[in-house]
């Protein structure tokens, strides 16, 4: 019997992993989507940022570095 078609209370004792596979899928697959989208919106915008405004290379950090600079 899986996490998925197990009674209620079996599903809280399942671990993490089970969880991940069965109740708590698609929210993970959801975070994780969230994630990567997030991650090549950074990309593009560092792009936008070289070749469209002409910033140098270190100087284009996405939307995140205009918040956070390295040193």
């Amino acid at each position: 019997m899986s996490a998925a078609t197990a009674p209620m209370g079996s599903v809280a004792n399942s671990s993490v992993y089970e969880k991940l596979n069965s109740v708590w899928h698609k929210r993970a697959l959801n975070a994780f989507m969230f994630v990567v989208l997030a991650h090549w919106a950074e990309h593009l915008t560092q792009a936008y940022q070289i070749y469209v405004l002409g910033w140098p290379r270190p100087k284009a950090g996405g939307v995140l570095g205009l918040f956070f600079r390295g040193s």
